[in-house]
C-alpha cells in the first residue's frame, strides 16, 4: 500500500510540475500579449489623435471655402421663415429620382430653384456658343411667342363660335402658327 500511495504522489508532483511550468509559459506568453496591446493601444491613440486633427482640419477648410455664411443665409430667407421652422421647397421635374440631393441643396432652408436655373441657362448658353444674356433674351422671346400664340388661338376660337363657322382648314392654321410651335398646337375640326 505504501509502494502505490509513494507511486500516486510521484506522479501527482509530476503533475503539478507540468502545472506549474504551463502556468509559468502562459504568464511569459500573456506578457508578451500584454505588451503588444500596450504597443497598439499606443498607435490607436496617435491614430485617433491624427482622424480628429484631420476632422478639425477638414471642417475649417469647407467652412472657409463654403460661400453661404449666415448673412447670406438670413438674406435668402424671407422674415416669416426660419432655417429652423422652413421647409423643403417641393422638389421641381427635373430633380424626380434624386430626393436626398434636393434635400441636402435646401438642408439649410434656402431655396436653390433659382440658382439651379440659372445655372442650367449657363450651362446651356455655353452648350449652344451664346452669351447667357442673349440665351435669356431668347427664352423670354419664346415663352412670349407662345403666349401671343396662345392668345390667338383663343381669338380664333372664339371667333369660330361667334360666326359658327368650325371648318378651319389646316393650311389656314399653319399660316397662323410659326416654326417654333408644335403639332400639339393645332385646332383639330
Amino acid at each position: 500500500m505504501t509502494s502505490e500511495i509513494n507511486l500516486l504522489r510521484a506522479e501527482l508532483r509530476n503533475r503539478i510540475e507540468k502545472l506549474e511550468k504551463a502556468r509559468i509559459d502562459t504568464a511569459i506568453e500573456n506578457t508578451k500579449y500584454s505588451a503588444k496591446n500596450i504597443r497598439r493601444d499606443a498607435e490607436n491613440a496617435e491614430l485617433k489623435i491624427r482622424v480628429a486633427k484631420l476632422e478639425e482640419d477638414f471642417s475649417n477648410n469647407t467652412s472657409a471655402s463654403n460661400s453661404n455664411t449666415s448673412e447670406d443665409i438670413l438674406l435668402n430667407n424671407t422674415l416669416e421663415e426660419s432655417p429652423l421652422t422652413s421647409e423643403i421647397p417641393p422638389i421641381p421635374p427635373c430633380f424626380e429620382g434624386l430626393e436626398e440631393q434636393w434635400a441636402d441643396l435646401n438642408k439649410n432652408g434656402r431655396d436653390f430653384r433659382k440658382e439651379i436655373w440659372f445655372r442650367t441657362h449657363i450651362d446651356l448658353s455655353r452648350k449652344e456658343k451664346i452669351i447667357p444674356l442673349e440665351h435669356l433674351a431668347n427664352f423670354f422671346r419664346r415663352a412670349l411667342q407662345e403666349e401671343s400664340l396662345d392668345d390667338s388661338h383663343e381669338n380664333l376660337q372664339e371667333e369660330d363660335l361667334d360666326n359658327g363657322d368650325f371648318n378651319y382648314q389646316e393650311s389656314e392654321l399653319c399660316t397662323l402658327t410659326d416654326e417654333t410651335s408644335s403639332d400639339e398646337d393645332l385646332v383639330d375640326d
